[in-house]
């Protein structure tokens, strides 16, 4: 079983119908599969490296315990998910070649790691050193990654 990773992600591109797109293959558990297309061989393991190798994460992430939220316009997306392990950061990079502009943050109090993935660049940082906003915007993580410090003292 996977640590969860929580994930925030804002898409934008100029033409409406590349948004329903993505809202689409959100609802259908395909997210990462929309932008770099992976088969699963079943009689081999190459689905899992694949998927790690490219999308950055283990499993598609969909609309199974995430959410969306339509912005006030049809050029732009929001969506909150769970990712198995790390965020789908290859899924990020192959979208801005597509012509989407993206912004993302993520969180893995696991594994003690927070990041954003802005201007086609992901910077990931361990929960103490990460900037301000980061903290800000994941505040319930340092609650219980402070929680998990005080047991071990």
């Amino acid at each position: 079983m996977p640590n969860w990773c929580e994930n925030t992600v804002h898409f934008e591109h100029t033409d409406s119908k590349a948004i329903k797109e993505v809202k689409e293959a959100f609802k259908e558990e395909k997210l990462c599969n929309y932008f770099i297309p992976i088969s699963v061989d079943e009689t081999n393991n190459d689905w899992y490296i694949n998927r790690v190798s490219k999308w950055g994460t283990k499993w598609d992430v969909g609309d199974d315990g995430g959410n969306i939220a339509l912005d006030n316009d049809e050029h732009a997306l929001t969506i909150h998910f769970s990712s198995a392990w790390s965020p789908p950061t290859g899924v990020y990079e192959e979208a801005e070649n597509k012509g989407f502009t993206v912004s993302a943050t993520y969180c893995e109090p696991s594994m003690d790691f927070i990041g954003e993935f802005v201007d086609g660049e992901d910077h990931c940082y361990y929960l103490s050193k990460a900037p301000q906003h980061l903290k800000d915007e994941y505040g319930w993580a340092y609650k219980e990654w402070d929680d998990e410090e005080d047991e071990e003292d």
